[in-house]
């Protein structure tokens, strides 16, 4: 498992997708694959805390290979923050400030169909909520959090 933290900004949209084209004729034959991916969205208007985000992408399920999204942190309360995780990397990127848009987060996660929990990854993710955990002291997480809040 890896984070890095980007200074660039970065917009990304978030949509679903992940479903397969069924009926499709992609390497040489024609056949029904059916439907391969899945895909779990969440959205919430409350901070998320970094340290619980980064406590769940790194515990992860493995078949959860793809996410992406814009995350309101608490602790970067100004700007989105973006997310990208393909396998185990996970970036962070910093956006946009909010402006007059309401922050809020919205994560899309990409996995084989039939293999997602969508209700646990659901309940993990609304356990990141920043009213949920109390701050502490870890370099780490404080080096990531000032690479996102540097203008």
């Amino acid at each position: 498992f890896g984070l890095e933290a980007s200074a660039e900004a970065t917009r990304l949209p978030v949509e679903h997708a992940g479903v397969a084209e069924t009926q499709h004729d992609v390497h040489g034959h024609d056949h029904d694959h059916g439907v391969t991916y899945a895909s779990v969205s969440w959205t919430q208007d409350q901070p998320l805390a970094f340290e619980a985000i980064y406590s769940l992408f790194k515990t992860l399920p493995i078949s959860i290979f793809r996410a992406k999204g814009i995350i309101q942190l608490d602790a970067v309360p100004e700007r989105r923050v973006t997310l990208q995780m393909v396998g185990r990397r996970v970036i962070l990127s910093k956006g946009e400030p909010w402006g007059s848009a309401l922050p809020a987060s919205k994560i899309v996660m990409i996995g084989p169909a039939g293999e997602l929990d969508r209700e646990q990854l659901k309940q993990r993710l609304d356990g990141c909520l920043a009213k949920d955990h109390a701050p502490t002291r870890n370099r780490f997480a404080e080096a990531v959090l000032e690479i996102l809040r540097r203008q």
